[in-house]
């Protein structure tokens, strides 16, 4: 597992491939015993955390005092966010080439986490995450710190077709045809919306791992390729 450094009111680890995997919808008993280590080691126990059901959308759930007894132990159906303000509760992950984010307002103490692949990031999803912290915690776009975690980078996220994306003018300079596939750069497409959507450049910490090239990461794409076990990186991220 590695912790990545953030923020100080932010903590943020991701198991990696020889932690083992987490799992998503069904995890096995070995996924589930995977995910109560990793919490553990956290300080979290399985027990606690909250979970999302990661459909790929662009749905950004708001966990409050009210609601969060509803859905600790349990996943939140239909999102691939969520935002609260609320103090030492872990928020789960499953990715395996999907982008993980963080959102974080110093100011209002707020923070948002969002499951980013290919299809959320086609739906804005990372904006949709902004424009929620600016409706709930009223927040200012350029005092956000991001936190853009391992997935699979413009250099090894390959299509034999063309995306049919390419056809957007917005996803123009991050679909790019190289000898015989097309290359799409999705985390760069998600890093040029934040910032011209007011975040500053200087407030994003990109982990820069591509967990195709990262051989401790687990790969959808590598899984497909060359046949490596599948498998899925659990992130953990909380409000300390």
């Amino acid at each position: 597992m590695r912790i990545f450094d953030f923020r100080p009111e932010v903590g943020v680890a991701v198991s990696e491939k020889s932690d083992g995997s987490v799992g998503s919808l069904k995890p096995s008993k070995e996924e589930i015993e995977t995910r109560r280590k990793l919490l553990r080691r956290c300080g979290f126990s399985l027990e606690e955390v909250i979970e999302l059901n990661q459909v790929h959308g662009n749905r950004v759930f708001y966990l409050t005092q009210d609601n969060c007894k509803l859905w600790i132990g349990k996943k939140i159906p239909a999102t691939d966010g969520v935002m609260t303000r609320l103090r030492r509760v872990p928020i789960l992950l499953k990715t395996a080439d999907c982008l993980p984010l963080v959102f974080f307002d110093s100011r209002a103490k707020g923070l948002a986490v969002v499951h980013c692949g290919w299809r959320g990031a086609t739906k804005e999803i990372h904006l949709a995450a902004l424009r929620q912290m600016k409706e709930r915690f009223n927040t200012k776009f350029g005092d956000v710190f991001v936190w853009i975690g391992p997935a699979i980078r413009g250099c090894c996220f390959t299509s034999r077709r063309e995306p049919r994306q390419k056809q957007r003018l917005e996803f123009g300079r991050y679909i790019e045809y190289n000898k015989d596939k097309w290359m799409v750069d999705f985390v760069g497409f998600v890093k040029h919306g934040l910032v011209k959507s007011g975040v500053k450049m200087k407030r994003i910490v990109d982990s820069r791992d591509c967990t195709y090239h990262g051989r401790e990461w687990f790969s959808y794409q590598r899984h497909k390729i060359i046949g490596e076990p599948n498998g899925q990186e659990g992130t953990i991220v909380w409000l300390s």
